[in-house]
């Protein structure tokens, strides 16, 4: 179920764009360049968003002050980094909830929050995936915002290295690891 995605439609777009009653008013995306995937992310969402007659630019801000206006909701569009969560629950949760009190939330959904929150409790893995298969679904349909890409992440141990895993989060995690000889 997760595999599934979106279509690239530009025509689609377009026709939404215009039964929105969009008039080419100027939108301004957030950027950063201390992120370069995320800035060159920026770039190409731009043009495909200028392609469907949207005026978009790019105002390129320090990272920490990027993240302080995501934090208080005070921006139009961002290009913005998420880093890895260890549990899908955690992933969903970084963006849903209401954003009345937390106004750094972008996706605000009563029946979408009582799903996540039910997520958090349910030990069944059969019925946890049943949650999160519809929580994607959802996702797909409401759009509260787009993904571009996934980082690349690495990990490399010498021969006498024992118990390294590398993890989602990207971060080096020594737990449980030994170096023999």
């Amino acid at each position: 179920m997760q595999k599934e995605g979106w279509k690239y439609d530009p025509a689609a777009a377009k026709k939404l764009v215009a039964e929105a009653g969009y008039k080419g008013e100027k939108l301004v995306m957030l950027a950063n360049k201390r992120y370069p995937e995320s800035f060159d992310a920026a770039v190409v969402a731009q043009q495909m968003l200028q392609a469907v007659g949207l005026n978009v630019e790019i105002e390129v801000l320090e990272w920490a002050t990027q993240l302080d206006r995501y934090s208080k909701g005070n921006y139009q569009i961002q290009a913005f980094p998420y880093s890895g969560r260890m549990d899908p629950a955690l992933s969903f949760e970084s963006m849903t909830g209401p954003k009345d009190k937390q106004p750094r939330k972008l996706w605000d959904d009563p029946q979408v929050q009582a799903q996540l929150d039910k997520s958090m409790v349910v030990t069944d893995r059969a019925e946890r995936q049943k949650i999160f298969d519809d929580l994607h679904k959802r996702f797909l349909a409401d759009v509260p915002m787009v993904m571009l890409y996934n980082g690349i992440v690495g990990g490399a141990m010498g021969a006498k290295t024992k118990g390294y895993v590398s993890t989602v989060s990207s971060l080096p995690r020594a737990w449980e690891v030994t170096v023999g000889e």
